[in-house]
């Protein structure tokens, strides 16, 4: 088993809230169905944003391989198949546990930062670190999880907070306001933010769970 699992997000935007409601129950579903008992996969996430007409996949595989193989074995006009409108592809880089570790969370961010370089990817996972401290000890904060794309011009975190406030608290301390001059300075387009609650959970164990139903 690798031990730098491989990791997709894509990313959907829908016209109104309920087609993209439509689409994570879609996608929730494949996920189950298609993904989950397929070799070396790992986990999967459906997202809703905030705003309720973005939805957001995240899956984790053992290694790229699987991940192409369950995805050409996906039937013509799955969902899973709808071109996203951004998609990132990658390997987890570290991990931030907060005081809230292994607590589900109530909101969680999607934040994709274009940097152009893997060396710059790296600056900015040596920021996170950098501030790792008190992170770990912040009231609702469950984790920060840092990503590289395989190219090494994207870097994508995935902060999750038992809550809004929270997140709004986590936000507006003056320890994670200094440091965004630093990591604005690495990035070469606007970066990209989603907001989200959690819509759907799908682990392997789904898939055996399902096998042993039937």
């Amino acid at each position: 088993m690798s031990t730098t699992p491989f990791v997709t997000f894509d990313t959907w935007h829908a016209d109104d809230g309920p087609a993209a409601l439509r689409l994570a129950d879609a996608l929730a579903a494949e996920l189950r169905d298609r993904y989950a008992p397929a070799p070396g996969f790992a986990f999967a996430r459906v997202h809703l944003s905030l705003d309720g007409r973005t939805v957001v996949t995240c899956t984790e595989w053992d290694a790229e391989a699987h991940w192409t193989a369950a995805s050409a074995a996906l039937p013509a006009g799955a969902a899973l198949r709808t071109e996203p409108g951004s998609a990132f592809r990658g390997t987890r880089a570290a991990h931030v546990a907060g005081p809230e570790a292994g607590t589900a969370p109530g909101i969680v961010s999607v934040a994709t930062r274009h940097v152009g370089t893997a060396v710059a990817a790296r600056s900015l996972l040596r920021h996170l670190l950098d501030t790792a401290d008190w992170k770990r000890t912040f009231p609702g904060f469950v984790s920060a999880t840092p990503f590289i794309s395989l190219d090494g011009t994207t870097y994508l975190n995935y902060p999750q907070w038992t809550d809004e406030a929270a997140y709004r608290a986590y936000m507006t301390d003056p320890r994670n306001a200094a440091a965004q001059g630093g990591i604005a300075a690495l990035e070469v387009a606007p970066p990209e933010f989603v907001m989200a609650v959690v819509h759907a959970q799908v682990t392997a164990a789904d898939a055996a769970g399902a096998g042993r139903a039937a």
